[in-house]
């Protein structure tokens, strides 16, 4: 008979751990209702990580683990039949040890878990996805998905799936240790060499993305579907930015601008306005995000008050929907969040939403310091947050935030990121889904900041992060455009502009300069007595009460314009120039 598990479940393994209380820092940040599930839960539920792994090897067990999101109703539906059932908690409990992950809060497990199951399936995985993984070398030999408590069809109950696993386990270890092995090969393969740093990054994806997007682009309904699918606001964001970079061309590349504009536009005929989830739930809950920062851009680029209106509307819906006190989402959520609000904001020339978007900042950094947000897609996503916050305003705090984001963002990519699960490899660059991809986030924000700083480590290490994600952007451009927008500035050019001068004449300058949509441009003004700027920046000092303004571009250094009207003529002459 059983030991009485801590917490109340009669079906507890008397060697294992107690499943952690809901306010237990073991669950870090995952959403309350997760951990909640946990407090008198039958299955003896552990969290994900190094120590479950110590676990099942100390004891000689498979570690049983499961990736799901809240909304998933599949994982409901078994939460509901074979979870809360007392014979099959005992086979999980006295068979495995069981972690629980939350695919939000473990995007790099998802990731990897995911690729698991297409090569050993054969197909592609979803939610809930479950895997049962060798603690002796920490490589998975099965993965699956949806399971019901009773056969049903080719699909064996789930009891029964566990037994007849726990048997394959004991009887057959050597042979799925082999296979193990083959996997992670496989995973290696996958994984393609670094572009040399002896060959030059080259635009050629920039311009086979676009003609894949095309190929993809469905008129009588406005989406990206035909063929390998791309979200919407995703398609419309990099369509926007290619027909930004040559709209001063003798020819511009008016499809593309027809291309976004009409899939904005079905969007809107089909929900009235633009279609934002509740928010908080479900694999679809970056969208909000990338559709603000789709409607933004596209209100800025054409001045189409509908589109406006929705960016406004997306702002609101936001702000409603609250950041990290009430919402409870992820760091690179949260943060992408803000980042869209901040486009919005300057895009838009809406002054009076900063107050809002200085309450939404302060919140994240309580939320999501440094310390407690290790993984590269969150510390990405930060940096180009606060990126887009300094051009809508300067910060003294802020600036100061983005240089200790940069630096511990320049660490993480210098260096081979563990992958999740220690027997295989780390996954290949993902491609962009509900939010842009953690390698092309920072390979962006990274130059940025680079750029901005004048600091050549830190361009340099961007430029190496898009070198080692080059075969999957070559090979698939249409579904890695986060990576194609760092690509484009490390490439086609980004400028810098640096505003210095009065406060509030800086500030009118950049407010001009805003409205004019140029993704590929950063503008950043510097109140005159600000304090503890790099070298770069603390050498360029306005005379005088005037205000003066460089445009920095990586060739030449800039001779400073000290008139508005000279910095937007030079700017324009520039733009035809190119």
């Amino acid at each position: 008979m059983n030991a009485p598990h801590p917490n109340g479940s009669p079906n507890a393994s008397p060697h294992l751990p107690a499943a952690n209380p809901a306010n237990s820092p073991a669950w870090p940040g995952e959403p309350s209702r997760w951990r909640e599930r946990q407090l008198g839960a039958l299955v003896q539920w552990q969290p994900w990580g190094a120590a479950a792994l110590t676990t099942a090897r100390a004891l000689d067990r498979p570690l049983l683990l499961l990736l799901a999101s809240e909304g998933c109703l599949p994982f409901e539906q078994m939460a509901a039949e074979s979870f809360a059932d007392p014979t099959t908690a005992s086979v999980m409990n006295e068979g495995f040890v069981c972690c629980l992950a939350d695919a939000r809060w473990h995007r790099e497990l998802d990731r990897q878990l995911q690729l698991v199951h297409q090569l050993l399936v054969g197909r592609a995985g979803g939610w809930p996805l479950l895997a049962l993984v060798d603690p002796a070398d920490g490589r998975p030999c099965f993965a699956g998905t949806y399971f019901p408590a009773a056969p049903t069809g080719a699909l064996p109950g789930f009891a029964d799936f566990l037994r007849q696993a726990l048997r394959h386990f004991r009887r057959q270890r050597g042979p799925l240790q082999e296979q193990g092995q083959r996997l992670a090969s496989a995973f290696a393969q996958l994984t393609p060499p670094a572009l040399s740093a002896a060959t030059a990054l080259s635009e050629v994806p920039l311009d086979l993305a676009r003609r894949q997007l095309e190929t993809l682009f469905d008129r009588d309904t406005g989406t990206f579907t035909r063929g390998q699918p791309v979200p919407t606001a995703a398609a419309v964001w990099r369509l926007l930015r290619h027909w930004a970079a040559g709209a001063a061309r003798p020819e511009p590349d008016l499809q593309a601008l027809f291309m976004a504009t009409l899939a904005l536009t079905k969007t809107l005929a089909q929900s009235g306005t633009v279609a934002y989830p509740s928010g908080g739930a479900g694999p679809d809950v970056g969208a909000p995000s990338m559709e603000l920062v789709a409607f933004a851009a596209a209100a800025a680029a054409t001045g189409e008050p509908a589109f406006r209106e929705a960016s406004e509307h997306g702002f609101a819906t936001l702000v409603k929907l609250g950041l990290p006190a009430s919402a409870r989402l992820p760091p690179v959520e949260d943060w992408h969040r803000l980042r869209a609000m901040a486009l919005a904001a300057r895009w838009g020339d809406r002054p009076d939403w900063v107050e809002t978007l200085n309450e939404q900042a302060t919140l994240c950094r309580a939320h999501h310091p440094l310390t407690i947000t290790p993984d590269l897609a969150g510390t990405a996503a930060a940096l180009v947050a606060t990126l887009a916050l300094l051009e809508l305003r300067w910060s003294a705090e802020d600036f100061e935030h983005a240089c200790e984001t940069a630096a511990a963002l320049c660490a993480r990519l210098e260096t081979a990121v563990p992958a999740p699960l220690p027997g295989l490899p780390t996954a290949p660059a993902h491609a962009d889904d509900t939010l842009p991809s953690a390698e092309g986030t920072a390979a962006l924000a990274l130059y940025r900041m680079g750029c901005l700083c004048g600091n050549a480590l830190w361009q340099a290490t961007a430029a190496h992060g898009l070198r080692r994600a080059w075969r999957p952007m070559n090979d698939a451009p249409a579904t890695h455009l986060a990576l194609l927008d760092a690509l484009e500035e490390q490439t086609v050019g980004l400028e810098t502009l640096i505003i210095r001068g009065p406060a509030d004449e800086a500030a009118r300058w950049a407010r001009a300069l805003a409205r004019w949509y140029a993704p590929a441009r950063q503008v950043f003004a510097i109140p005159a007595g600000a304090l503890h700027l790099p070298p770069r920046l603390a050498a360029l000092v306005a005379v005088g009460n005037d205000t003066n303004a460089w445009v920095f571009t990586g060739e030449a250094e800039p001779a400073p314009s000290t008139s508005l009207e000279q910095l937007t003529r030079e700017l324009r002459d520039r733009l035809h120039r190119h």
